[in-house]
């Protein structure tokens, strides 16, 4: 027992000697610091005295800020300079028109074209071909007559409609990517109302089947737009999926409720009567009435972009979404509006494939139509005049691919190959030309210097 006593007092005494010292170790140190001084005020800075007036020269006024209003870089000027003391109007003058972007685009476009065209020679020779003869035969020969001619225009038109809807959307910076699937839905539709009236001889079954289409297309896009400002889900994702989701359904249909019972278990609809197809414009190809749409939906587009208010709201929404907000434009407006118009177009452009040069509904309607759209809507600068070009030239690689095939042997791929290098350069132009991209894989990093322990003032 007095054992454990023992050992009681001594861990006690331990334990308090230890504190003891702690609070001495404490107590040395506290006092090695210094306080920082009491703050002082500042005393106040001399007042600035007031710049002497002196009297501006009319003559060099007017010559400075002539020059500054011919300077066509920059952009829109306008000047207006009174004098104070009489209110005397001393310069009042205001540029022409402002600076286009399209005047640097214009160069950045043709320098992808020219690269694509060096490219695509490059690989001929690599190939074993010979380049400006395989060239002549992808670009120059499918318009050797008035046929090729008008099979250009028929390629053309659905990519045109597309792009014109993406163009508005992409304006709004909303990346919609279901084109494709928008215009087979479009084309399903159509076909769906096309094989019940066949024998329906009136000018409205025509009207009707465009109409359901196009319907079809903007309601397939409207999926997109719920999605967007109903969950803020990303439009890019959910129309790629809604793109093979149209796919298979087109499939499904075809294979079943839509095929033809006489048609010896092709998958195939029957062919639409005569009273549901474009006419022709002309006999001797295969151009349609289609062409009359995408010319309508042209000069609409046209006029929506750059005349009207709710093309101002979709531009504003798409530089600046929290300023389209403080002025008072509903966004999620706009996404709907944006995205039925394009989805509509690119109905419009399915239903006017079956009911125009196909006449029944297949599963090959389009060979990619709307993710060649795309590249045309870049490629034609978001603006509806560049895209009507960028059209021909992506329905010539079509039908040049086509021709290679044949004539040259080379892959059907090589279409698609085309397409990819002509969005590559173009984008390589914008990012290397109006951007500087730096490389700092050389550069030499900051070294982590250890700073000395100071006591602290």
């Amino acid at each position: 027992m007095k054992v454990w006593t023992w050992v009681g007092s001594a861990l006690a005494l331990a334990a308090v000697g230890g504190v003891a010292g702690f609070g001495i170790a404490a107590h040395e140190q506290l006092s090695e610091i210094t306080h920082a001084p009491p703050y002082q005020l500042q005393s106040a800075p001399v007042a600035l005295e007031p710049a002497t007036p002196s009297p501006i020269d009319d003559a060099s006024l007017r010559h400075t800020l002539s020059t500054l209003a011919e300077n066509p870089g920059l952009g829109v000027f306008h000047g207006h300079v009174t004098r104070a003391h009489d209110g005397a109007v001393v310069f009042d003058r205001a540029s022409g028109e402002a600076l286009q972007p399209a005047s640097v685009t214009k160069v950045l476009t043709a320098a992808a074209a020219l690269l694509t065209l060096l490219s695509g020679a490059l690989l001929f020779a690599l190939l074993g071909h010979p380049p400006l003869e395989t060239l002549k035969v992808l670009l120059v020969d499918p318009l050797g007559d008035l046929y090729g001619v008008s099979e250009l225009l028929v390629k053309a038109l659905p990519i045109l409609l597309c792009a014109l809807g993406l163009a508005v959307v992409y304006n709004a910076r909303i990346w919609n990517i279901g084109a494709e699937g928008q215009l087979l839905i479009g084309a399903l539709a159509g076909s769906a109302l096309a094989v019940n009236i066949i024998d329906w001889d009136s000018r409205w079954a025509l009207v009707l089947t465009l109409l359901l289409g196009t319907l079809g297309g903007a309601a397939w896009a409207g999926l997109c737009a719920w999605l967007k400002t109903a969950f803020n889900a990303n439009e890019i994702l959910t129309s790629i999926m809604l793109n093979y989701i149209a796919l298979n359904l087109l499939l499904f249909f075809v294979h079943g409720p839509l095929k033809d019972p006489a048609g010896f278990n092709f998958p195939e609809s029957a062919m639409f009567g005569d009273a549901s197809r474009l006419p022709l414009v002309s006999e001797d190809g295969r151009l349609h009435g289609g062409l009359y749409l995408a010319l309508l939906a042209l000069v609409a587009v046209w006029v929506l972009l750059h005349k009207s208010f709710l093309g101002f709201q979709i531009k504003v929404l798409g530089l600046d979404k929290r300023a389209a907000g403080f002025v008072g434009f509903r966004d999620k407006k706009l996404v709907w509006i944006a995205l039925l118009i394009s989805g509509g177009l690119a109905g419009l452009a399915g239903v006017a494939e079956v009911t125009g040069p196909i006449g029944q509904l297949v599963p090959q309607v389009s060979p990619g139509y709307g993710y060649a759209a795309i590249t045309v809507a870049f490629l034609g600068r978001l603006n509806p005049i560049g895209i009507v070009f960028a059209s021909l030239l992506m329905a010539l690689l079509y039908l040049g691919g086509e021709n290679a095939q044949m004539a040259a042997n080379l892959p059907q791929s090589i279409t698609q190959l085309f397409q990819g290098m002509v969005l590559f350069f173009l984008l390589a132009c914008d990012v290397l030309i109006l951007y500087r991209p730096r490389l700092k894989l050389w550069a030499r990093k900051p070294q982590l210097v250890s700073a000395k322990e100071e006591p602290a003032t």
